[in-house]
């Protein structure tokens, strides 16, 4: 199944980025997270497109893996997975609006 990022998602991306270098993570560091992040999603998405749980938001899956702090919030419709945001998990979700 095809998995792609809306901009929203990719924005946030740079986001946690940007927040773990100004919280004293090397660019490195946090550059690997970050593709750490993209990469488990996209091969647990692409295989198992519906082993995120119902989503908090309609019609929404999110999907948690054990060593990282990081929800994906996701819909899974016919052959495509769209990554709607990420969100650590110690912010408010859901926010206003995604």
């Amino acid at each position: 199944m095809k998995v792609q990022w809306t901009e929203k998602a990719q924005k946030r991306l740079q986001e946690i980025e940007a927040y773990m270098i100004a919280e004293e993570y090397t660019r490195t560091r946090a550059s690997k997270i970050i593709f750490s992040i993209i990469q488990k999603t996209n091969g647990q998405l692409s295989e198992y497109p519906q082993s995120g749980r119902p989503g908090r938001v309609k019609n929404t899956r999110e999907l948690f893996f054990t060593n990282s702090p990081f929800l994906v919030v996701y819909t899974a419709r016919q052959q495509v997975v769209t990554v709607l945001s990420v969100f650590h998990t110690a912010q408010q979700y859901p926010p206003l609006e995604i």
